[in-house]
């Protein structure tokens, strides 16, 4: 009996120390990721910040008598373009999906623009959210298509913001890459990797039972990275972030990216220069 008990206790530690094992190396790795390639994170920042945007989510709701007004987290685009003053964009599909909706609107800030939140931890004079949101210009949808997940979206500004263009190529298995994002309502972060799939994957991207080829990659993503732009150490587009995949206990694993060639088709369909 006493042996039994013995091995049941050997048995319990050892699937402890695999389960804190399987929980422990996708940090390790993210950790990696984070802080590889520092090089390329300067360049991305010197060079290609101005290219990410921030998409926030602005719904009115109608009571009793009263109306309100909420704004979301926000969400991540990437720069590709402009015509005169017009600022044309990628981003996720998912992220303006509800376009449509009449009490609905999606508004652009910028690389330097702070959240409100910032906003008013630096001191300047107390101004509603409404007031404050109010400055930032308008989303325009020019086209959107579910079965890619991808947007192209436009906006008005004066600004002189860099625009990133597509790679021609796709990238390779282990070729280095990074996200610029803003994940969890964190502004402007840049997260290296390397793509973790020899070819693109062939997977479900959407509610409706769509599939597309995807590259999978582990430059880290997080809530608020959808839309948001994986470049190469030439710094093109090589892909638009849509997601990523978690483990049991929620850690990070790895993103899924709609590829170049893909976007570029989307581009075709939607007929629309800039």
């Amino acid at each position: 009996m006493k042996q039994k008990k013995d091995n049941l206790k050997n048995i319990i530690f050892v699937m402890l120390l695999i389960i804190l094992f399987i929980q422990l190396i996708p940090t390790g790795i993210t950790f990696l990721n984070w802080n590889r390639n520092k090089e390329l994170s300067e360049k991305i920042k010197s060079e290609a910040l101005s290219a990410n945007i921030y998409i926030v989510k602005v719904e009115k709701s109608e009571g009793y008598n009263t109306t309100s007004t909420s704004y979301s987290v926000g969400s991540s685009g990437v720069i590709i373009g402009r015509k005169e003053d017009r600022c044309y964009a990628l981003t996720a599909e998912h992220v303006i999906s509800d376009w449509k909706n009449e009490n609905i609107n999606y508004l652009v800030m910028d690389h330097n623009d702070m959240s409100m939140s910032d906003y008013l931890n630096s001191g300047e004079e107390f101004i509603s959210n409404e007031g404050y949101y109010s400055k930032f210009p308008s989303v325009v949808v020019e086209y959107a298509d579910e079965s890619f997940d991808l947007a192209l979206i436009s906006f008005v500004s004066d600004e002189d913001y860099i625009c990133l263009d597509l790679a021609n190529q796709e990238p390779k298995f282990g070729d280095v890459v990074a996200t610029l994002s803003n994940k969890e309502g964190e502004r402007n972060i840049v997260s290296s990797g390397i793509i973790t799939r020899p070819n693109p994957k062939l997977t479900g991207i959407s509610d409706n039972n769509i599939s597309n080829l995807v590259i999978r990659h582990n430059a880290h993503l997080a809530p608020g990275s959808s839309g948001s732009a994986l470049v190469n150490e030439d710094l093109e587009i090589v892909g638009i972030n849509l997601g990523g995949y978690e483990n049991i206990f929620r850690r990070f694993i790895s993103g899924m990216t709609m590829p170049a060639e893909s976007v570029k088709e989307f581009l075709i369909d939607s007929n629309i220069s800039y």
